[in-house]
């Protein structure tokens, strides 16, 4: 359910005024209605992606391509320069996925596109956050993606495999393609320094996370890192895999980044290395993913006159269910900057023991896929 505050209906029977909606009637001028809504503090961002992944070659059955795209369109907003509510903001996105052609693929553990999920368009996130002492207390409640504040790896985020993303030892992580209701707390004592809670709805129970990080920087050129440590509580019936019910599971998981180098380039970015590693743990006994651990490198800025070009290479490993073994996958990507909005990522990841399945012969996977921000 959206929060009360998402319901300008309500607004107007409580007798609130409705300036953000003022604009609403200059929608004949698209560009004058974003302009009058950032004068408002409302801005929006609509992203498309749209990529081809060839089936695993190695892998057995045919080697079509397979396509599919996905758009989201979000808005935030700024409720203190919106309607005078001091340290308030909301956020709101739609999200729609959807199969160009072709059959996917399914003989791999972890996702090969982070983008696959079922065909729906749905309201994705749809949040309120307020902000006291300071910023020292934030209250976040709505609907949300729980990889936005806990198990992220930003370093990672041009990567295509699933894993990179968060680790899949967490059962129930209400991320993409289906956030969840949610209350959130967390407090930084320090500007280097933050602890989080939250409660997530899922399908059959509750998730619970808790996460504390802490950032620094490195030498006199200011090489961000960054460590973060967390755990996750399942309450929900669970079939464990020697057929006893489980009340419920939990884990562990850990990040790091780090910016190893940085070469500052006259009156353009600077090029950077950075780093990143994850850890993951979940029980054997219930968890299809009991282990996980991750790690890779990525250089921004690949050429002196490219620099907002990237590259990637990373590998990420899972323990699967006890009958079965371990999976590996090793990612390349390269970002290519086309023009202010529009970058072209070539990715290819190779499979070892697919499924963790040790008979199976390891495959590749090529995926370009082309990303427009506006």
């Amino acid at each position: 359910m959206l929060p009360f505050f998402f319901f300008p209906q309500a607004w107007s029977q409580q007798g609130v005024p409705l300036p953000v909606f003022r604009w609403a009637g200059t929608l004949t001028d698209p560009r004058g209605a974003i302009e009058q809504a950032a004068r408002r503090g409302v801005s929006f961002q609509y992203q498309y992606i749209d990529e081809v992944s060839q089936a695993p070659i190695g892998a057995p059955g045919s080697h079509d391509w397979y396509g599919r795209y996905t758009w989201t369109l979000a808005a935030a907003a700024d409720m203190h320069q919106a309607m005078g509510w001091s340290g308030t903001s909301g956020f709101a996105s739609m999200k729609e996925h959807a199969r160009e052609f072709g059959r996917l693929y399914s003989g791999v553990a972890q996702g090969f596109s982070n983008q696959d999920a079922p065909a729906r368009t749905a309201l994705y996130e749809a949040w309120m956050e307020q902000s006291l002492l300071d910023g020292r207390l934030t209250l976040k409640a709505g609907r949300v993606d729980a990889n936005t504040d806990f198990d992220a790896v930003p370093t990672a985020g041009d990567f295509l495999n699933s894993s990179m993303g968060y680790s899949p030892t967490i059962m129930g992580f209400p991320s993409y393609p289906q956030p969840q209701p949610a209350v959130e707390l967390s407090v930084m004592p320090q500007k280097t320094t933050r602890a989080g809670v939250a409660e997530f709805r899922t399908a059959g129970g509750r998730l619970f996370l808790a996460e504390a990080d802490r950032t620094w920087s490195v030498g006199r050129d200011a090489r961000a890192g960054r460590a973060a440590v967390g755990g996750w509580r399942l309450t929900e019936s669970l079939s464990r895999f020697d057929g006893v019910t489980a009340s419920g599971t939990g884990g562990l998981y850990g990040v790091v980044e780090q910016v190893l180098w940085v070469q500052p380039e006259a009156g353009a970015s600077a090029r950077s290395l950075a780093a990143f590693l994850q850890v993951g743990t979940g029980d054997e006994r219930v968890n299809p993913y009991s282990r996980h651990v991750g790690g890779g490198l990525v250089l921004t800025g690949t050429l002196h006159r490219r620099p907002h070009d990237s590259a990637g290479a990373a590998a990420t490993w899972v323990r699967l269910a006890p009958e079965t073994g371990g999976e590996t996958a090793v990612e390349v990507y390269y970002k290519l900057n086309l023009s202010r909005a529009v970058w072209l990522v070539s990715d290819v990841q190779y499979f070892s023991h697919p499924d963790g399945i040790a008979v199976h012969g390891p495959s590749v996977v090529a995926t370009p896929r082309l990303v427009f921000n506006f």
